[in-house]
């Protein structure tokens, strides 16, 4: 077995569910590891024991726009609806045309308001945009926007973040690689509710990960397998592994990622898997 090439993890309150994925040198198979749950602290020493290639997050590693403004710092805002900046009127444009696509009224509704630049960024809006519909859908909109993040977890990263800058690090989120699963017909939308409850999902989960590790060339330990299937943080832990094996090249990843969102030359870390 080599060395780890890739690390990811789930996090929830501060409490850490780590895995680390690595080629075999059999096969060239994905082999994915998952350690005890740890706390969020202990994050850059794991790092520091092993040599991987970059780390994948499901934390926001950027800001919203109002934050860094110099119209804010200067208090010369003229509001939301006012906004002069080129990107925020762009992406507000965007989210229009989108939402204009959508037949149920209640969700075009939503994604037609849901924009505000002092809540959220511009990985936001790419996910607002290119997933609103079917996060509904599915009933998994747990999407954290930094918003919705407690003071105590944004600042615990930010400080973290410091003691980790040599290693290339991404976000991306358990919800988001469901609904590309489903879009890759690996899995079926009708699995996706009952595989993340705690007690009644465990056949699920059996099935979903055994059907995963098949199609995505996966392998993992016994032990390992049975953390997956048992414990539904460990289960989204292993979603985020899925997605730091197929999305870190950048021919996996989507063509409105890959392109870029409203051809803004901004560069984003948010890593999302084509399967």
């Amino acid at each position: 077995m080599t060395s780890p090439l890739i690390a990811a993890f789930y996090q929830k309150n501060s409490n850490v569910f780590f895995s680390f994925i690595s080629k075999t040198q059999k096969d060239s198979r994905f082999f994915l590891s998952f350690l005890p749950e740890t706390s969020l602290f202990e994050v850059p020493e794991l790092i520091k024991k092993n040599v991987i290639d970059f780390l994948l997050v499901n934390i926001p590693l950027t800001r919203p726009f109002c934050w860094d403004c110099s119209l804010l710092k200067e208090k010369k805002c003229p509001g939301e609806n006012y906004c002069p900046v080129l990107e925020v009127k762009e992406i507000k444009k965007y989210l229009k045309e989108k939402s204009q696509k959508i037949l149920k009224k209640n969700i075009r509704k939503k994604l037609n308001s849901s924009f505000s630049p002092y809540l959220y960024r511009y990985e936001d809006a790419i996910i607002l945009g290119e997933f609103w519909e079917e996060l509904l859908d599915l009933k998994i909109l747990t999407y954290p926007f930094v918003s919705s993040l407690s003071l105590s977890t944004l600042s615990s990263w930010n400080y973290l973040q410091g003691q980790l800058n040599h290693l290339p690090i991404f976000e991306s989120y358990f919800e988001l690689v469901l609904v590309q699963l489903v879009r890759a017909k690996v899995i079926e939308s009708k699995d996706i509710h009952e595989c993340l409850e705690i007690e009644t999902g465990v056949l699920r989960r059996m099935k979903l990960v055994t059907e995963i590790e098949r199609k995505l060339q996966l392998v993992m330990t016994q032990n390992d397998y049975e953390k997956v299937i048992l414990n539904t943080n460990f289960f989204k832990a292993f979603l985020m592994a899925c997605c730091a094996v197929y999305a870190y090249p950048i021919e996996k990843r989507p063509s409105f990622l890959r392109e870029g969102l409203l051809n803004f030359n901004r560069s984003t870390k948010l890593l999302i898997p084509c399967f």
